[in-house]
């Protein structure tokens, strides 16, 4: 099975939740949420993707980390060609998902804040795993994956 090829299937007994943050920030937010998740983080992907000034859409824009133990859940972070904000989605337990969305929005408004983001309610954050489009299928189109 290839990489990527998985990404877009439902589980019900999962959850998936995805914010815009800025990109400076895509190491500390994956390091947390890999904690709480044990997903090893690599952080020199995480720099290499986000510096690489010929980056285009496709694979080269995405760090893709899984659980070891079930590949469903992973964090995946699109590194927007284009852009200073980037798409983090969290693929988790449900066991794991209250903790992983308030991390999530507490991370947004601590690094959102310093560069002047919008607020966003916690509301906002919701489970997203089976609304037609959502951001991870917007991310598997826009980089054809």
């Amino acid at each position: 099975m290839e990489k990527f090829d998985d990404l877009n299937s439902k589980f019900d007994d999962l959850r998936q939740c995805s914010i815009n943050f800025p990109g400076d920030y895509s190491e500390q937010i994956a390091l947390e949420l890999g904690e709480i998740l044990n997903i090893s983080i690599d952080t020199e992907l995480i720099k290499k993707t986000m510096w690489n000034r010929t980056r285009k859409y496709g694979e080269e824009s995405i760090c893709l980390f899984r659980n070891e133990h079930d590949n469903r859940c992973f964090i995946l972070i699109e590194c927007d060609p284009g852009d200073w904000i980037y798409t983090v989605v969290v693929r988790c337990a449900i066991k794991d998902y209250e903790l992983v969305r308030t991390t999530l929005h507490s991370l947004y408004e601590k690094y959102g804040k310093e560069e002047g983001l919008p607020i966003r309610h916690i509301d906002e954050l919701k489970d997203c795993m089976f609304e037609e489009s959502n951001d991870l299928i917007k991310i598997i189109k826009r980089h054809n994956l």
